[in-house]
């Protein structure tokens, strides 16, 4: 079988798998294997490839993989519907790894504060540890402990004297004032 012939059997086999609807739904794809973050993986020119991207290419015309793994160079396929199984074309676009940054940010689905995992602090937590900390005054023994300093307020609440620093430099909890 020649090379477009075979190409066409694959791109019809792929849209068999996606529920196709309206120009404006989501057009989702079928049951099958997904990556740990929710993202539809399919079988592609001798690779494992995320439907998405897959999907666009096929739009585009143009081969998936480069040898970096790539549409093009630093090109990446995000979703405007934010939903990982959505194959349709009309809800896909191109752009970078800032842009899709960006669009989390802007939409508010980065993971901060309590409802992170790990967070060991609360808001107020935070809030209290910038309001009562002092730099030692000069003059003052070192030896003698620092009631308002980093490392009582790390044995205060619990945590390394590192958090204590970095929520105060601002490097965490940015979005708490």
């Amino acid at each position: 079988m020649n090379t477009w012939k075979r190409k066409a059997r694959a791109v019809k086999r792929f849209w068999s798998r996606v529920n196709i609807k309206g120009k404006n739904e989501c057009w989702l794809w079928k049951p099958g294997p997904t990556s740990p973050d929710g993202y539809a993986q399919v079988w592609w020119e001798g690779k494992g490839e995320m439907v998405h991207r897959v999907s666009m290419a096929i739009y585009l015309g143009r081969p998936i993989l480069s040898p970096t793994r790539k549409l093009d160079q630093g090109e990446i396929i995000r979703h405007r519907c934010d939903t990982p199984l959505c194959t349709n074309p009309n809800h896909l676009l191109l752009g970078t790894q800032a842009d899709n940054i960006k669009d989390r940010d802007t939409k508010g689905r980065t993971c901060k504060g309590t409802h992170r995992p790990a967070a060991k602090l609360t808001e107020a937590n935070v809030r209290s540890i910038r309001k009562i900390y002092k730099k030692r005054p000069k003059g003052t023994r070192m030896n003698k402990p620092w009631k308002y300093g980093m490392p009582s307020l790390a044995r205060k609440f619990g945590v390394h004297i590192s958090i204590i620093d970095s929520v105060l430099k601002q490097k965490t909890w940015k979005h708490v004032h």
